[in-house]
């Protein structure tokens, strides 16, 4: 799992997650192996979030490693 730090509060819609992992530089990432530059984007997978206004079901982006081949979750803090 990577998870991205966001300092505003976190408001959970797919519109913010979005937004911010549009902003993402992946190329700079760092791999849990200790490389960047090497993660790609492998696919999505849907997550469903408990808010007290209901369930919201986020599409949560999953990145592949060219170097040692881990997928990694991408969420917000």
């Amino acid at each position: 799992m990577i998870t991205v730090l966001v300092n505003e509060n976190n408001p959970v819609s797919q519109d913010f997650y979005d937004s911010v992992i549009n902003s993402l530089q992946i190329h700079r990432i760092f791999c849990s192996c200790g490389h960047a530059g090497c993660l790609h984007i492998h696919g999505y997978y849907t997550r469903r979030v408990k808010t007290p206004a209901g369930t919201v079901i986020l599409r949560i982006l999953r990145l592949k490693c060219a170097e040692c081949g881990h997928t990694h979750a991408v969420l917000l803090s």
